[in-house]
């Protein structure tokens, strides 16, 4: 640390002895202009701010404010430099005085007080460099300065951030507002576009954009009352100075409770959580695309009145209704809002990309389009980097009416309240451009329809040098007009998900050499009915990355699995790219994601963090599946697959039987009776008696455990013999009991697809299997686990239903197999060919197994068989005595002996 600590003492010695303030400096001493973080002044004129101000960055998400005074850091000062980092959602500072310097949390609450540390004078900062560390970029992502700072005072509270805030409040009013007022007609879809209104008006107050126009304040009369005179006249003038298309709708506040507007317009200028004195919420301070979030988590849910006070209501009275929240309508159709740092990662890589080609041409501006742009978060982040380049060309062009104009920035959803949300977002970072007034009509760029219909596009450029966004993800079951969209789109094959029609009709409309961002279900990578869009994206494209976020959960509240790629369109004259950059997130960071993607996006070599691992590797071409292999792991698979045969040379792989009605057919036995009737109990708890003769040992594979011994506790009424379904005049004379338990279900089995289908008779099972295998000896897995998890049937007496079988070609092998199967080599390997799901799963399916290599010698040296038969007892043996320590010895001197004979490090498939 001792270049910090050099750094830090400069920066004293300007401050004490000249007088010097430049938080750039401090700044720069914490390492915020290196590897991806940035700093950026922020004007404090007309503010009671310090007039040094830096805000800094990482991989474009905001991390850190610094301020510095020449004087003394006084309470108020203080107060309003947290108060400006509260807006700019911003929790932790350093504010540097003459004295010394403080660390604030704008977030954190302590004795009422925004919380703070100790100052730390100049002459001992030697003492404290560990705090100065971290706050540094990579500190502060780690989370560092929070497990340091507890250690001097434990927070008393925590700030929701300032959209949550609002959002918070805002709900608040939207649901008395549904309680009480008059009639509910529309109401809650007023109340969308009235705080659209409103968060453009604080805006242009606080920016003093438009003097002319009254504060909505000065409406206020009291705590519960307001002019709504003064309030129309507000707004009014709003449709004639800021912009008329927004404001074109007026409420008619009349059926308006007086309370609940004042409410409304009170929580926009006055916060309700912050310590201290009473502070005022300065819009101007507040990003457009922070603005924007909160907007995003408002529309999240509806509103619904469910119950009107049944009573006659007197003529005074108002009335009451129950209000029940539900999700929106994008979120039941597989619609979720990406999050920012994922919004603004695509959009900076592919704008790099895009100047990178157009060098020093202010003339050059791409043409952007997200073609289910939803909230337009897309669309309002590209506009903002694409200002902020364009400035730096020409400082003097008013850019934001120009890529307006020229419809360089066009966005398309279905969904009408969602069109009205990205207009908001742009309007709001438009009002931060210089002369913004009256804001431009963007009637023409955000457009309500859908845009895998060809009339959607009759208005509209039909080429774009950017596509970014994040598609709606639908299983095709759920996707309406099925048979129109498999006529117009190769991707619409099998169980097609939504969004591959999206990639299908983006690539379409992407020009020649454009730029593709898009976030995707990772099942894209494997998926069998993926194969066409990796066939079409293969081959019109060149991958320039790919990031994978596995199991996470990018998406809050769901199960969504996804991934993102940017890719550039290839000409066929173009020579197809060998490699890409791949990103594996393993785990997502507590803060800045965007700063370690694009950290990751940027290294030259293999990188590896707690978080995730990044390298080049080979482009896939064609319909396979995209495997992404680090160049060590491909090394080893090499070696692996060169020294073996796949399984099927080994061993038989069958899939479990599957019933189609578990609950009817696998039943439990109520008692163990030994004669020729059996007392069992049925999965919807009904009881009876049937023929033990009919029922079978059977398993779940979710009950399967890794190295244990199939001790079954459930029948399955199994209704075939010799391979052949038992025929009803056979089943009345054999098992009259069990066939009149069966016909108690008759209605429910008859509606069975497969009966319904493939002419089966009613009581038949979904799919039976072959006895021949079925009564013999097995190794069966849990199909869904962490690891390949693979038990010993030694009896040869147990079914299977819902999982998977392995018989080896010679029962002496039985034991050396099921220690392959359960090794780190096989998970290894299989793990990158299975799909996963929520906390690590895979699902293990027959045609992953039969690509698992399988090493030779383990079958032809006998040597090696018999010590991995030892070992493998030894395990089992462990296991069932309870011993896990002694398990995992020698589990894992099975993992060392197979790696040694792959010529594979161990550590590579830990």
């Amino acid at each position: 640390m001792s270049a910090l600590l050099d750094s830090l003492k400069t920066y004293a010695n300007l401050s004490i002895n000249e007088g010097l303030v430049d938080t750039r400096i401090f700044a720069q001493a914490l390492k915020w202009n290196e590897n991806g973080a940035s700093i950026e002044g922020f004007s404090a004129v007309n503010t009671n701010l310090p007039q040094s101000i830096t805000r800094a960055f990482v991989g474009g998400q905001r991390a850190m404010i610094f301020a510095g005074i020449p004087s003394h850091l006084t309470p108020e000062t203080f107060n309003n430099v947290a108060l400006f980092a509260y807006h700019s959602t911003i929790e932790w500072g350093v504010i540097t005085d003459i004295a010394g310097v403080t660390f604030f949390n704008s977030h954190w609450v302590r004795n009422n007080q925004w919380f703070h540390l100790p100052l730390i004078e100049w002459a001992k900062i030697e003492q404290s460099v560990n705090l100065f560390d971290a706050v540094t970029p990579h500190g502060l992502a780690r989370g560092y300065i929070d497990e340091l700072a507890i250690k001097y005072y434990e927070p008393e509270n925590q700030l929701l951030p300032v959209d949550d805030a609002l959002v918070d409040r805002l709900d608040h009013w939207r649901d008395e507002l549904l309680r009480y007022t008059k009639s509910i007609d529309n109401v809650d879809e007023l109340l969308q576009t009235l705080f659209a209104q409103l968060f453009v008006l604080r805006s242009i107050e606080d920016r003093n954009l438009a003097p002319q126009l009254p504060g909505l304040s000065g409406a206020l009369k009291g705590s519960e009352r307001i002019d709504i005179a003064k309030v129309l006249e507000v707004f009014s003038e709003a449709r004639q100075s800021i912009q008329s298309e927004l404001f074109e709708n007026i409420i008619d506040f009349q059926d308006f409770p007086e309370s609940v507007l004042s409410g409304i317009v009170k929580d926009l200028y006055y916060p309700t959580q912050l310590p201290g004195e009473r502070y005022k919420y300065n819009f101007a301070w507040i990003d457009a695309n922070i603005l924007g979030r909160a907007y995003e988590k408002y529309l999240s849910t509806i509103l619904v009145p469910r119950v009107l006070k049944t009573h006659q209501l007197t003529f005074w009275e108002q009335p009451i209704r129950d209000v029940e929240r539900v999700p929106t309508a994008r979120k039941v159709l597989g619609v979720y809002y990406t999050p920012s740092y994922l919004v603004n990662h695509l959009t900076e890589e592919c704008l790099d990309l895009y100047f990178e080609s157009n060098q020093n041409n202010p003339d050059s501006i791409p043409r952007i389009i997200d073609l289910s742009c939803g909230s337009g978060s897309f669309l309002a982040s590209a506009a903002d980097s694409l200002i902020r380049r364009l400035r730096g060309l020409d400082a003097n062009r008013n850019w934001g009416r120009e890529i307006i104009s020229r419809k360089s920035i066009v966005g398309i959803d279905v969904d009408k309240r969602a069109v009205t949300f990205a207009k908001l977002q742009l309007w709001l970072r438009l009002a931060e451009e210089p002369h913004p007034l009256p804001l431009p009509s963007l009637d023409d760029v955000i457009i309500c329809g859908d845009s895998l219909k060809d009339e959607t596009w009759a208005n509209l450029p039909n080429d774009y040098q950017l596509i970014l966004g994040n598609p709606p993800f639908i299983p095709s079951a759920d996707v309406q007009s099925r048979q129109e969209l498999i006529s117009k789109f190769r991707t619409a094959q099998g169980k097609f998900d939504y969004s591959y029609l999206f990639v299908e009709m983006a690539l379409k409309k992407l020009s020649a050499d454009g730029i593709l961002g898009l976030v995707i279900p990772n099942r894209l990578f494997r998926n069998r009915d993926a194969a066409t869009i990796r066939e079409i994206l293969t081959t019109e494209t060149n991958l320039l990355s790919v990031i994978d976020f596995g199991t996470n959960e990018v998406f809050k509240g769901t199960s969504s699995y996804i991934g993102a790629f940017i890719a550039r369109k290839k000409e066929p004259t173009d020579a197809d790219s060998k490699q890409l950059r791949f990103i594996r997130v393993t785990s997502l960071p507590p803060r800045f994601v965007g700063a370690f993607l694009s950290g990751a996006s940027r290294d030259a070599g293999a990188s590896k963090t707690e978080y995730l691992i990044a390298y080049f590797t080979t482009h896939p071409r064609g319909k396979y599946d995209w495997i992404f292999l680090s160049p060590s792991s491909k090394a080893a698979r090499v070696q692996l697959t060169e020294k073996s045969e796949t399984l099927p040379y080994f061993a038989e792989i069958y899939q479990g039987i599957k019933t189609g009605a578990n609950d009817i057919y696998i039943v439990t036995l109520e008692s163990l009776g030994t004669g020729h009737l059996a007392h069992i109990r049925n999965g919807l708890g009904e009881i009876d008696f049937i023929e033990t003769a009919i029922l079978h040992p059977v398993v779940y594979g979710s009950e399967i455990q890794r190295y244990g011994f199939i001790r079954p506790n459930r029948y399955l009424i199994y209704p075939y013999h010799n391979n052949r379904v038992i025929l009803e005049q056979e089943f009345v004379e054999l098992y009259p009991r069990a066939l009149n338990y069966l016909l108690s279900y008759r209605e429910l089995l008859a509606r069975r697809s497969t009966v319904t289908t493939e002419g089966k008779n009613w009581y038949e099972l979904q799919r039976p299997r072959d006895e021949n295998w079925l009564n013999r000896k097995k190794l069966l897995i849990r199909d869904l686990a962490t690891e390949t998890s693979f038990a010993l049937d030694d009896l040869g007496s147990t079914y299977s239903v819902n999982g998977n079988v392995v018989i080896p070609n010679d029962e002496q092998y039985m034991l050396p197999l099921l220690g392959y199967l359960n090794s780190k080599l096989a998970n290894w390997f299989l793990s990158q060919i299975t799909p996963s799901f929520r906390a690590d799963f895979q699902k293990f399916e027959t045609q992953h197994l039969a690509n698992l290599p399988i090493l030779r010698d383990v079958f032809e040296d006998f040597a090696i068989s018999n010590t991995l038969s030892e070992l493998v007892n030894s395990v089992l043996t462990s296991r069932e005595n309870g011993n896990i320590a002694l398990q995992n010895k020698y589990e894992i001197e099975i993992d060392k002996l197979l790696c040694s004979l792959a010529g594979i490090d161990f550590a590579e498939i830990q």
